[in-house]
């Protein structure tokens, strides 16, 4: 498998864990300028290459979660999901701690995040550690590039997620349930979080659950 990676990602903090794996990896990846993804990989018998954008779970901190969001609307917007795909390390530490400290959070809090997007969802490849970084992305690539699912979450994986969509622990089940009751769907849930009515809601039926969740989306209640 041979590709490109952005010289942008010198300046990210991720790449004091991400260099040495680069390095040492061969053939070794070109550098260039790509237009808003990471990287670039192809084969010889590919037409296409696959677009990835690379993500931690810093990125998914309120602080990033715009530019995050941005990032993955202007992949899907400019390349054909079957050939784009988000590469998430599972922890910012140096790769020899990562298979020890990593979890799942970065993730759920990724498809929390696309599924308030419009459109399809982009296929999220996890990575746990460094050595299994480009072993993944080719797995995925030469294995389930062509079979892989791209579909809009369903109603009960919506309302899993949405148990999720906040600063604090987990919302329990009822809580869950109204919350769906009231915001169908994520980006139902996102929008009212964005306005006087949806706030107000929130701050009835929730209370300080409810500036939790509006903290998560990037809101406050009014003081």
């Amino acid at each position: 498998m041979q590709g490109s990676f952005c010289t942008s990602l010198r300046s990210r903090q991720v790449w004091r864990v991400l260099e040495p794996v680069l390095s040492s990896f061969s053939p070794k990846l070109q550098e260039c300028h790509l237009g808003g993804h990471d990287f670039d990989f192809h084969d010889l018998s590919a037409m296409v290459p696959l677009r990835v954008v690379l993500l931690t779970s810093s990125c998914l901190d309120d602080s990033n979660k715009q530019e995050t969001h941005a990032r993955l609307q202007r992949l899907s917007h400019t390349t054909d999901i079957h050939h784009a795909a988000v590469a998430l390390l599972l922890s910012d530490e140096p790769f020899a701690l990562a298979s020890e400290r990593y979890n799942l959070e970065g993730l759920m809090g990724l498809q929390v995040l696309m599924a308030e997007s419009q459109g399809d969802p982009l296929p999220v490849i996890p990575i746990a550690d460094a050595s299994s970084f480009f072993s993944s992305v080719h797995d995925y690539y030469t294995g389930r590039l062509a079979t892989v699912p791209i579909s809009s979450p369903s109603p009960s994986r919506s309302i899993s997620l949405m148990a999720h969509a906040t600063c604090s622990a987990p919302l329990n089940e009822q809580d869950t349930h109204i919350l769906s009751d009231l915001f169908p769907s994520l980006p139902a849930l996102s929008q009212a979080t964005r306005s006087r009515e949806g706030r107000a809601i929130l701050d009835d039926y929730f209370g300080s659950i409810g500036g939790s969740i509006l903290q998560f989306w990037g809101g406050s209640f009014p003081h």
